[in-house]
Formats: structure tokens, sequence, C-alpha cells
């Protein structure tokens, strides 16, 4: 097995169960993804959509295109301000050159983050 078939394999099920203090609550976290550009977005949508712990608020990205197959599967698309205003969990998925400005958005607007990359270029 190669390093990358079993990242794609292990990392969703790391992913779904991030914040387990949450679930014992028995209530939804509030998510949304700010930026759907970057590769995995899509399988990570999928697993936060089909999970009963996490309530999608929505998708912020300014590429119709690339939002085009999130609203297929049911994303709403909103705006940054919603986004910022609506989800206790920001999902960092957008193009790696815009990692480090939307987490430090997120985290100034006092959000709990997820990035995909280390938010630099080196």
């Amino acid at each position: 097995m190669t390093r990358r078939k079993f990242i794609l394999t292990t990392a969703p099920a790391g992913f779904a169960g991030a914040l387990p203090v949450y679930a014992a609550e028995s209530r939804r976290i509030r998510v949304g993804f700010l930026g759907v550009a970057h590769s995995h977005a899509l399988e990570k949508f999928r697993i936060l959509r089909d999970s009963g712990d996490y309530e999608l608020v929505g998708v912020c990205e300014e590429s119709e295109t690339v939002r085009e197959p999130f609203a297929k599967l049911g994303a709403k698309v909103i705006s940054q301000d919603e986004l910022l205003q609506r989800a206790e969990l920001i999902v960092v998925e957008s193009a790696v050159r815009d990692h480090g400005r939307h987490a430090k958005l997120a985290l100034t607007s006092g959000k709990h983050v997820h990035v995909e990359k280390p938010p630099a270029a080196s």
C-alpha cells in the first residue's frame, strides 16, 4: 500500500472523530466550509453531511465551477459573513495559497478551525 493510499483510506475516519467532547453533549456541531477547492474537500463534506454529530451550515466558495459539485450534494452556498456568524467549526479546504488567510480569519472570528494543510508555502 502506498503512503497516499493509506492516507486517503484512514484520514476520513480520523477526521470524523476529531471532536469527541461534543458527542457526549448530544447536540450537533454547526460546521461550515471556507473554500472547497482542495482535493479532499468533497470527501470531508460527505463525511460531515452523513454524520449525526454535525450540522452543515453551508459552503463559502468564490468559484461557481468549484462549488457546483457541492451544491449538487445539497450544500447551501452562503456568504463568508454568514458562514462565520453561523458555524462553530470552520473547515478550511480552500486552495493552499489561501489556507493561511482563511484560517486566520476563522480564528480571529473565535471559531474552531480544521485546516487541510499547514498554512504556509514553506
